[in-house]
């Protein structure tokens, strides 16, 4: 169990995990204080699996979730950076559906707004591939791409789209720390934010064949009848059919060979050209190769865009991914059969991502989904949208708060993503809780929360359900609330008080859960 600090009072909160000891004037709004109680409410996560309720009546009083009970609200949790007293408003007005096919269709909605914000703030993130290489400060190109992306997460009215871009960010994981900023920045710009809710086998050969995933996994040296296998291992075993699909080291060395040439224009004879893609045919292994049984005619370049197209489509990929997805969108358990319908969908749509999602994020498959922890970069940008943070400089909150939380994008160094588990993350609270202290008493430098209070009529109530309906779409759970209203009533109001007891909410199960 987490321990805030080693005093005896914390340890007594963690053998009583309630709030009433906030209340205490001995704590009174202290940083220690707020700390100790932001810990004793996360240490109620839940024991079990979400149960689901039919809305008549509440859960069990040990159920942190017990008031989680509109579609819409879980919909928008799931479908969204984080819920928003405007978007569950919105969600609820025009119908579970209506929202789902809205999110689904990004290219309906429009985001020049926060377009144009990136443009101005990021530049480099618009600039062309050739005039990003060759740069002497390529460490700023991907300082801009990381503060960009947690900049259009926080603000983008695309919400579905920025949470797929982070699925396929890991799924198709490249680390900022081997691939230059001119590689990275057009791999999130022009393949996966574009086509994050298209057809997998369209992606899947934008990713493969883009000079950021051809240098991160080693295939600018793989070539003739002795290949790097290291992109071809990682295509088989992250991207498509995974292990279970039972290929083996001669499939790999195969489908090795099938790449080789696939490379990255250095740009000897055209600068204009340098960074781009280039086939080279004079370093292709020559002759027919069979991967998995699969047959793939000798052809240059043409052996690389059969297999992706084969890969795309195979029923292993297929399962691999929407049990992915699944797991993604609706926790560790998803129902067996619910993923072999999303599977159906998917061989019978070409790898439709759409399709695919409309089949897993049903009302009843969201109101049976377990709770999921939010991961760091979550956090974060959800406490942003919820308290709708001023975003004047993002330095400090990328530098600092995602470092120590262990979440700057693109800085996973192994090919297979930031871990999508709970128990990875819930390893180490104290950098979540000292993050929600910081953000709740406006202490994260270059981020700004206003304040939505008036301290000359606020009362215990109005603290209370304007923290739910901000933070939880008003679902907030009775202990969260019960335990909050105590705090804030043991003294009197004050500004310091309130945003204490803000930045317990944000440290909640019903905040850090979703």
């Amino acid at each position: 169990m987490y321990h805030a600090t080693g005093e005896a009072r914390e340890a007594d909160l963690e053998e009583r995990p309630q709030l009433t000891a906030l209340a205490s004037a001995r704590d009174g709004w202290s940083r220690r204080g707020v700390f100790a109680g932001g810990a004793a409410l996360l240490a109620m996560g839940p024991s079990q699996p979400f149960a689901q309720s039919t809305g008549a009546e509440p859960a069990g009083a040990d159920d942190p979730w017990q008031n989680w009970t509109s579609p819409t609200n879980r919909l928008v949790r799931r479908v969204t950076m984080g819920i928003t007293a405007p978007e569950a408003a919105k969600a609820a007005r025009i119908g579970f559906g209506a929202y789902l096919e809205e999110q689904l269709n990004p290219q309906n909605i429009d985001d020049s707004r926060v377009d144009a914000e990136v443009a101005a703030r990021w530049p480099r993130t618009t600039w062309s591939v050739t005039k990003l290489s060759g740069l002497n400060d390529d460490w700023w190109t991907i300082d801009q791409l990381q503060q960009s992306t947690v900049y259009r997460a926080v603000k983008s009215r695309k919400q579905l789209q920025e949470r797929m871009v982070e699925f396929w960010r890991d799924h198709f994981s490249i680390s900022a720390l081997k691939v230059p900023g001119a590689q990275m920045v057009p791999f999130m710009r022009d393949v996966v934010r574009p086509m994050a809710l298209s057809k997998f086998p369209q992606l899947l050969r934008g990713v493969v064949g883009h000079v950021a995933m051809l240098s991160y996994l080693d295939n600018v040296y793989n070539y003739g009848d002795a290949p790097n296998i290291n992109f071809a291992r990682e295509l088989l075993e992250l991207h498509t059919v995974s292990p279970a699909s039972g290929y083996t080291t001669v499939d790999i060395k195969n489908l090795a060979r099938i790449f080789t040439g696939w490379s990255v224009n250095e740009g000897f004879l055209s600068l204009g050209d340098r960074g781009k893609f280039q086939y080279r045919p004079e370093l292709h292994s020559v002759g027919d190769k069979i991967v998995m049984g699969h047959v793939v005619p000798n052809g240059q370049q043409s052996e690389g865009e059969n297999i992706c197209a084969w890969l795309g489509m195979h029923p292993w990929t297929a399962q691999f991914l929407c049990t992915k997805l699944a797991k993604w969108f609706l926790g560790d358990s998803p129902p067996v059969s619910l993923v072999q319908s999303a599977v159906n969908v998917y061989l019978s749509t070409f790898g439709d991502m759409r399709a695919v999602l409309r089949v897993l994020l049903t009302p009843e498959s969201l109101m049976a989904a377990q709770p999921k922890l939010k991961r760091p970069f979550h956090l974060v940008v959800s406490s942003l949208r919820s308290t709708n943070a001023k975003l004047k400089d993002l330095n400090y909150l990328k530098w600092i708060q995602l470092q120590v939380l262990g979440q700057v994008p693109f800085t996973w160094e192994p090919p297979d993503g930031f871990p999508d588990r709970t128990e990875y993350w819930a390893a180490s609270m104290r950098p979540r809780l000292q993050y929600c202290y910081s953000l709740g008493n406006d202490e994260v430098w270059g981020v700004t929360i206003h304040p939505w209070w008036k301290l000359d009529t606020l009362t215990t109530d109005d603290v209370v359900n304007s923290l739910d309906k901000a933070l939880c779409g008003g679902e907030m759970s009775n202990r969260d609330r019960n335990s909050i209203r105590h705090f804030v009533q043991s003294q009197p109001l004050f500004e310091h008080r309130v945003r204490a007891a803000h930045s317990i909410a944000l440290s909640s199960p019903s905040f850090q859960w979703y």
